[in-house]
């Protein structure tokens, strides 16, 4: 009887006219800003569930928003604030410099209160996305799927080896050209100097 009248309500044009709503509005969702050097704006996601792999059951991806050049660490689920640090120290601001503004889902690794602390102290950006909209960080997403493409083509009928094909994914990542660059070589042909 309930499921009736909830039903009769809802379909009730007078009834959805004239009540008023108790449920409060959305904010509007803003795209993020688009940058305009290399490695100032980069954005990371965990691909997890992987099969255990020299040690490591997760896979740290870490995307140049401008030059769509990535970062492929192996790593593990239960990988913490510190950790990430460490990472992001040895494999990003070693190679490419501090990144102005970092986006990224809400793991606990990624917003914890050493992480904004951290990003405050060195004066990043911190954006996250918004829980069910995976599109806020769609970019990490695409090659999130591209990474595990060329995986899934390389590694043994195991898929224990796969943390060892990384150094090659990424290369061939980097190497192509992608429909969005805005540059005219791919990362690797301008830090190589080679075409």
């Amino acid at each position: 009887m309930k499921k009736d009248v909830e039903t009769y309500i809802a379909g009730c044009e007078t009834c959805q006219r004239t009540k008023t709503s108790n449920q409060a509005k959305a904010a509007p969702l803003h795209p993020n800003a688009i940058p305009t050097e290399p490695w100032t704006h980069i954005s990371v996601n965990m691909i997890t569930g992987l099969p255990d792999s020299n040690g490591h059951d997760a896979l740290l991806v870490v995307v140049d928003r401008f030059s769509k050049a990535i970062i492929l660490v192996p790593c593990n689920v239960e990988l913490s604030a510190e950790g990430w640090a460490r990472i992001l120290h040895d494999h990003v601001y070693a190679r490419h410099g501090m990144p102005q503004v970092v986006i990224s889902d809400r793991g606990p690794q990624f917003v914890s209160k050493f992480m904004t602390e951290l990003y405050k102290l060195l004066d990043i950006k911190q954006n996250t996305s918004m829980a069910f909209h995976p599109q806020t960080d769609g970019q990490t997403e695409c090659v999130n799927q591209e990474v595990e493409k060329y995986l899934r083509i390389f590694i043994d009928h195991q898929q224990t080896d796969w943390a060892d094909w990384l150094p090659l994914a990424e290369f061939a990542y980097n190497n192509c050209a992608h429909s969005t660059d805005v540059l005219s070589n791919s990362e690797w042909q301008k830090t190589s100097g080679r075409k």
